[in-house]
């Protein structure tokens, strides 16, 4: 009888691992659908992307971008210095644009450390999170990678080798990377904050 309990057990056990498994698997898997939702604004209208890269060990940059609906931000930055930024958002129903620093680190200097106003702000309402689309390929060409839980989609251009990796959690992009090791490029996206994104800039005049 105890042996009979025993392979009942063992049965048991390895169905509730392998459901566990599925489950846990399904958790980086997207339909073509889930897919295309993954990359609508009405997803990434409110998500803080960080960007590391592309040449980190020798330039030390990361980048923050932050989007809040049709308000968002970039702040640039070489390890904890704040180099570059730019703001854009609407309020009362105007338009309003500020730049921060210099876009070149070496071009920055304590003089520029404030947030610039600047004239037809209307200009520059394109540069929040639509930049995305630029990421973005056919779902058909991505092949998925069980050994990393992940997209892949290789690719030539101008006879360099890369490659784009998407990262799904929960039918949402949790992380991308572009790759080109021949160039040691390695860009890397990370999307936090869905739906509590807080632009945490204050402009004072």
């Amino acid at each position: 009888m105890k042996k009979i309990y025993a392979i009942i057990l063992s049965v048991l056990c390895a169905l509730t691992a392998c459901l566990n498994f599925s489950a846990c698997n399904n958790q980086y898997k997207v339909s073509q659908e889930e897919y295309e939702a993954a990359f609508a604004f009405k997803t990434l209208q409110n998500v803080t992307i960080s960007m590391k890269g592309p040449y980190w060990e020798k330039d030390k940059l990361t980048n923050y971008f932050y989007n809040d609906d049709k308000d968002f931000a970039l702040c640039a930055y070489r390890e904890d210095l704040q180099f570059y930024g730019r703001y854009y958002f609407e309020k009362d129903g105007e338009e309003f644009y500020y730049i921060y620093g210099s876009e070149r680190y070496e071009e920055f200097s304590q003089d520029k450390a404030f947030w610039q106003k600047i004239e037809n702000a209307g200009a520059y309402s394109d540069q929040g999170v639509e930049f995305m689309d630029y990421y973005k390929r056919d779902f058909h060409l991505l092949e998925y990678d069980k050994n990393i839980k992940a997209y892949r989609f290789e690719f030539v251009a101008q006879g360099q080798e890369g490659i784009y990796i998407y990262h799904f959690k929960d039918k949402k992009l949790a992380k991308f990377e572009l790759i080109n090791e021949s160039k040691n490029y390695h860009l890397i996206l990370e999307f936090y904050d869905y739906g509590s994104t807080v632009i945490p800039i204050q402009i004072t005049e």
